[in-house]
């Protein structure tokens, strides 16, 4: 397999080598973008799913506020419209939430109180329970519980925790308040202790909000600040009407200008609720949608800078391998042309102190060798060529040859 691999990539000129090299690189920048844009819609679906559940929730938040209000302003068409937007949330919005057993047992509570007006005060305790049961799966299942940014985090935790936990705490209060007559919650010695409980849930709740719209606030800089900041103070506002109210029924009995002055501030609250939780939910949405898209124009940004980086890689690519590849397919002609004309004069020109420059230089002096050689050789040649010619001449001329006798030098031939 490797004398195969080889004998293909000795198929190749330089350049298609230094373009595979290329290729095999290319290939793995293309993989590990993949794998980033992957992470990259990993997180988009993550927020989406969050703006999933966030859609669900303000259907939810108006059944439990109308629940909440309907032992004082009762409009039974409306609860039962609500029960209605309920089950059309859950069709819409509860694929892959798990919510729908849940929802049902909602809209069964929330429909028996708009039909059965006996024991209403209990009903709606235990609608409002299922409502936050309910809020508690959306936030879990949607991955709104999860959400990694402060300022989103933050605002969730008051749209999915806090505002159902208030609303239930409230309407507890205030059907502690309105639920016994006089004489037994004389005769009653647990309704003071059990106000008291629900008084401090209310004030941890009121501190926990408190807190959830300052950091909110303090991750997501002003806009975010504009955004909830009123809302936040009517909100307390209207909190500590109610309180104040309510304190004023516990401690100095249930008369009837106390106990309609806690009703209207229960409504108050409820509808200021109402619409600090509606504000909240629309910031929230915002913050996930701001968050959707700084995610494809990073995700873009990067992809762009990527393809720019691999173009002029492409380009640098080619200069280097012109680089390589001309020098040697130079070297490759002058060789072509020695070995068709004989000439050894023939240089190759390529100035660099790489190993090319090197390979030149050497086969240059190589050349220059041969050149030297062979005229040594034709020299010597014609040396030899012009001593066989003396000699043939020297033999093929008649030579007279002359016999003297000695002393007296007499020619005797």
């Amino acid at each position: 397999m490797r004398d195969m691999f080889m004998r293909l990539l000795a198929r190749l000129s330089v350049g298609r080598k230094l373009l595979l090299i290329y290729l095999l690189d290319l290939t793995a920048v293309i993989f590990i973008s993949g794998i980033l844009i992957n992470e990259k819609y990993i997180a988009i679906d993550f927020a989406r799913d969050e703006l999933r559940g966030n859609a669900y929730i303000p259907v939810l938040r108006d059944t439990m506020i109308d629940v909440a209000l309907a032992s004082r302003q009762t409009n039974a068409d409306r609860i039962l419209h609500q029960s209605d937007l309920l089950v059309a949330a859950e069709q819409r919005f509860g694929d892959g939430l798990g919510s729908a057993d849940v929802n049902a047992a909602l809209v069964g509570s929330v429909r028996r109180i708009a039909t059965t007006p006996a024991d209403k005060d209990a009903a709606i305790t235990a609608t409002l329970s299922i409502g936050r049961d309910l809020a508690t799966r959306i936030g879990n299942q949607s991955k709104l519980i999860l959400d990694p940014d402060l300022d989103s985090y933050y605002t969730m935790s008051l749209t999915v925790l806090r505002f159902p936990e208030l609303l239930e705490v409230a309407e507890g209060i205030g059907s502690l308040l309105h639920a016994e007559p006089p004489a037994q919650r004389a005769r009653d010695s647990d309704a003071r202790t059990r106000y008291l409980i629900l008084e401090g849930r209310l004030d941890a709740i009121v501190k926990g909000i408190e807190s959830d719209f300052s950091e909110a606030m303090s991750a997501g800089g002003d806009p975010v600040r504009s955004a909830l900041n009123p809302g936040r103070e009517k909100l307390a506002a209207s909190v500590e009407a109610f309180r104040l109210a309510a304190r004023g029924v516990s401690e100095g009995g249930p008369s009837r200008t106390r106990l309609d002055g806690i009703e209207a501030a229960s409504v108050a609250l409820a509808s200021e609720l109402r619409e600090t939780w509606r504000v909240t939910g629309i910031e929230l949405d915002r913050l996930l949608n701001a968050r959707i898209d700084g995610l494809f124009v990073r995700m873009w940004l990067h992809l762009g800078i990527a393809v720019c980086l691999l173009c002029a890689i492409l380009v640098m690519v080619y200069f280097v391998a012109r680089q390589i590849a001309k020098p040697l397919r130079h070297l490759s002609d002058v060789t072509d042309t020695v070995g068709k004309t004989g000439d050894y004069s023939l240089r190759a020109k390529w100035a660099s102190q790489d190993e090319i420059g090197r390979l030149v230089i050497g086969f240059n002096s190589m050349l220059g060798q041969l050149d030297r050689d062979r005229e040594t050789q034709k020299e010597l040649a014609a040396n030899a060529r012009a001593a066989a010619a003396q000699q043939a001449l020297v033999e093929a001329t008649p030579i007279p040859m002359v016999v003297t006798a000695i002393p007296g030098h007499e020619v005797l031939h």
